[in-house]
């Protein structure tokens, strides 16, 4: 593993305790680019760890979120800021993954309460539909399809758990037709 993904899995690790994924997704990216508008300060091998620190904690007191400026401080302290813009791409590619794994599609032929939806979310991650690290963050997109007649279909990424009736009356026919 390269030293800037161990950095990005350890940022992403803190901001999913934090619960700040997305906080830091919005952060990182334009304080990177403007770090790199300034090389002169940023890179220059002249200018000690702890101005950088001093600098970055000056700029970001307030405006950041203290995991963000905390990670820029250890990347400054450990000489390392010439990683950011790595660290940057294999966090972003982390938290695509992660809002992507997070993110349910749900046709269902009434709108469904809140009871409801949160037992369909257990049974979707006890059926590993949804990863039981992101159960608290998953997104569900609900779509009312009263074809379905009952039950619903949920689908996450490439996969799919199809309990609607209308497809279990589709499979009876369909035996039925064939014997």
């Amino acid at each position: 593993m390269r030293p800037a993904e161990g950095f990005a899995r350890a940022l992403f690790s803190a901001a999913q305790q934090c619960e700040a994924i997305e906080t830091l997704h919005r952060e990182l990216g334009p304080i990177a680019e403007v770090m790199a508008s300034i090389p002169e300060f940023f890179f220059n091998p002249e200018v000690t760890a702890s101005q950088m620190v001093s600098a970055l904690e000056g700029a970001l007191a307030g405006k950041a979120d203290p995991l963000t400026v905390a990670f820029l401080g250890m990347l400054a302290r450990r000489r390392r800021m010439k990683l950011l813009p790595e660290c940057c791409a294999h966090f972003e590619g982390m938290v695509r993954r992660h809002l992507s794994l997070a993110t349910v599609k749900l046709s269902i032929p009434y709108e469904p309460d809140a009871a409801m939806l949160e037992g369909i979310l257990d049974y979707l991650t006890q059926r590993g539909l949804i990863p039981k690290a992101a159960r608290k963050t998953a997104q569900v997109e609900v779509t009312v399809d009263s074809a379905l007649m009952g039950g619903f279909i949920a689908e996450q990424g490439e996969h799919s758990i199809d309990l609607s009736l209308r497809s279990k009356l589709q499979t009876l026919n369909k035996n039925k037709l064939l014997t």
